[in-house]
């Protein structure tokens, strides 16, 4: 009987720190992005996010748009953007929060010249990326720096580096 009391009571307590733990937030970030085939520079990023946490696992969406990625010496570029759905695994040390994250990339290339469409692509692809959160003791902001490479994007691994705010409800 008292296992049994024992084990409800665990049960009870583990619920009812449920909320503490978990919660919804939204953030923007803004950061740089690079192609892994020569030629092509770096292009500045931004991403807008929302998720949701549940004690050390989450869930996030986001649109990121990775710019223009011009080609060293002439007028030729290709843009990329697309939406990104992904789980995440958080490891709490203090008021900084580590995490680690895998999921898919839903994108779409198009790549011009002086203003001329040349072509374009679009697929699903793997993302993952590590990153950390510090988050303000007595507000709902944190500010959030993240890594992330996205595999195979038209036949190339794009990585980018991020910095934002995210706000926790």
């Amino acid at each position: 009987m008292f296992k049994l009391t024992g084990s409800f009571l665990g049960v009870f307590l583990f619920v009812a720190s449920l909320p503490a733990m978990a919660g919804p937030y939204f953030g923007a970030a803004f950061g740089e992005a690079d192609v892994d085939i020569s030629g092509y520079d770096t292009s500045n990023t931004y991403k807008i996010f929302g998720g949701s946490r549940f004690g050390a696992l989450g869930i996030e969406g986001a649109y990121i748009d990775m710019g223009d990625f011009d080609l060293t010496g002439s007028s030729a570029h290709v843009s990329v953007d697309g939406f990104e759905v992904s789980g995440l695994g958080y490891y709490d040390v203090g008021a900084v929060t580590l995490f680690g994250k895998a999921g898919f990339f839903v994108w779409d290339a198009q790549a011009s010249a002086t203003g001329l469409s040349i072509g374009s692509d679009d697929g699903t692809d793997f993302t993952y990326g590590v990153g950390a959160l510090y988050k303000f003791a007595t507000t709902p902001l944190s500010v959030r720096a993240e890594y992330q490479i996205f595999q195979d994007v038209s036949g190339a691994d794009i990585d980018m580096w991020s910095i934002g705010a995210q706000y926790w409800f």
